[in-house]
C-alpha cells in the first residue's frame, strides 16, 4: 500500500496551500518515514509521519494526504506493537483509525472504511484480551495473605519456639504457595485460549462478505500466528509459576508436620517435692 499512497502524496504537494518549502519538508519526512517503516524502524516512520501530518494539518493541505498520514501512523503503531508488546501502540492505532473514519466521512473521502472497520474491530478484541490477561495477572501476584496469629493451645505456658517456628513457617508456605499455584494455573488457561479467540475473530471476516484475496485475511493470519506465539509464552510461564507454588506448598507441609511432632514430643521439666525426696521431675512424649 506504500506506493500508491506515496504518489497520493506527490499528488497532494501540487496543491497551492503549503507553501514550496513546507511542501519540501513534508515530502522528505514521508520518504523518510517509508524507509524506515520497510526497515522495521516502526518508531521512525511514527516520528516521520506524524510531523508530514502536522505540516499538512497546519497548512489545510490536501485531504486524501491527510488520510493518508493518518492511515501509515496507524499501521506503523500496530507493527511496533508486534515488536515491544506495548499495549499503547494499540491504543493509538485505534484512535488514529477513529480520526481516520470520522475525517473521511466528513470530508467525503469515504471508500476504505469497510478495511478500517476491520482493523478497529480487530483492535478491539486485542485491547480486551489484553485486558484480561491484566486484571488476572494483577490478581495472582497480588501480596499472598498474612498467616492468622497463633495462640498457645498447650499446658504450659510461655512461648515455645521448637515448635511455633516451623509451623507459623508451614501456615506462610502454605498460604502464599495455594495462591501462586492459582495464579499460575490461571495464566496458563488464559494462554491457551489466545490461539483460539483470534482464529474466530479472523474467521469473522467470511461473515462480513470480505474476499479471501483481501488484505484483512494476511493481516488475520499474522495476528493468529503472533497470538499463539504469546498463548505459548503464557502457558509456559503459568506452568513454572504454578510448580514453584506447588513447591512451596509441599515445604509448607512438611514445616507442619515437623512443628506437630516437635510439639507432641517436646519435653518438660518441673520440681518435685515429696516425702524423702526433693529433685526434678522430667515427663513427656518419646
Amino acid at each position: 500500500m506504500m506506493l500508491p499512497l506515496l504518489l497520493s502524496l506527490m499528488l497532494a504537494f501540487a496543491g497551492p496551500s503549503p507553501s514550496p518549502e513546507q511542501m519540501v519538508e513534508a515530502e522528505v519526512l514521508f520518504r523518510d518515514g517509508t524507509v524506515k517503516y520497510e526497515s522495521a524502524d516502526y518508531d521512525g516512520a511514527i516520528e516521520s509521519f506524524t510531523s508530514a501530518l502536522g505540516i499538512m494539518t497546519a497548512n489545510h493541505g490536501d485531504e486524501a494526504t491527510r488520510l493518508t498520514l493518518l492511515y501509515n501512523i496507524a499501521m506503523a503503531h500496530e507493527k511496533q506493537f508486534m515488536i515491544d508488546q506495548d499495549v499503547t501502540h494499540l491504543r493509538q492505532a485505534k484512535t488514529l483509525y477513529e480520526r481516520y473514519l470520522e475525517f473521511a466521512q466528513k470530508t467525503g473521502n469515504l471508500g476504505d472504511e469497510l478495511d478500517i472497520e476491520s482493523k478497529l474491530a480487530h483492535l478491539n478484541t486485542q485491547l480486551k484480551i489484553h485486558s484480561e490477561i491484566q486484571e488476572n495477572k494483577t490478581k495472582a501476584e497480588g501480596p499472598p495473605p498474612l498467616p492468622p496469629p497463633v495462640t498457645d493451645v498447650g499446658t504450659d505456658s510461655g512461648p515455645d519456639p521448637d515448635w511455633k517456628k516451623p509451623r507459623n513457617l508451614g501456615i506462610g508456605l502454605v498460604a502464599s504457595g495455594g495462591a501462586i499455584t492459582i495464579g499460575g494455573v490461571v495464566l496458563a488457561v488464559l494462554g491457551s485460549q489466545f490461539e483460539g479467540k483470534a482464529q474466530t475473530q479472523v474467521d469473522s471476516l467470511a461473515d462480513q462478505g470480505i474476499p479471501m484475496d483481501h488484505p484483512a485475511w494476511a493481516e488475520g493470519e499474522e495476528f493468529v500466528a503472533s497470538e499463539k506465539r504469546r498463548g505459548t509464552i503464557f502457558m509456559g510461564v503459568g506452568s513454572s509459576v504454578a510448580v514453584v507454588g506447588a513447591v512451596g506448598v509441599g515445604m509448607g507441609t512438611y514445616y507442619l508436620v515437623k512443628s506437630k511432632r516437635l510439639r507432641e514430643g517436646r519435653v518438660t521439666a518441673m520440681p518435685a517435692l515429696s516425702p524423702g525426696f526433693a529433685g526434678v521431675q522430667i515427663s513427656g512424649k518419646f
